[in-house]
């Protein structure tokens, strides 16, 4: 339990500082956990949303075309006028 706490404070300094990239600091702590043995690399991967993975991914594909299309260029230019 001690090391869950170290490693969470860690992690949440490490992201509150903003001089590392948030991801990172995620990933970095996740990794600590397991290395640490609070969590075996099965209960890290049960803990993964792969529906908000798939969501997220879709939202950013669905967005790179609509950029592409000239989709936000037209609405501002609609919005404007």
């Amino acid at each position: 339990m001690i090391p869950a706490i170290v490693i969470f404070i860690l992690a949440y300094i490490a992201i509150a500082s903003e001089k590392f990239p948030r991801h990172w600091a995620a990933l970095i702590g996740g990794g600590l956990l397991i290395v640490f043995g609070v969590l075996s690399p099965m209960e890290a991967l049960m803990y993964i949303s792969w529906e908000t993975l798939g969501l997220i991914s879709g939202m950013f594909i669905l967005v790179s075309i609509l950029n592409e299309a000239g989709f936000f260029s037209w609405l501002a230019l609609a919005a404007g006028g």
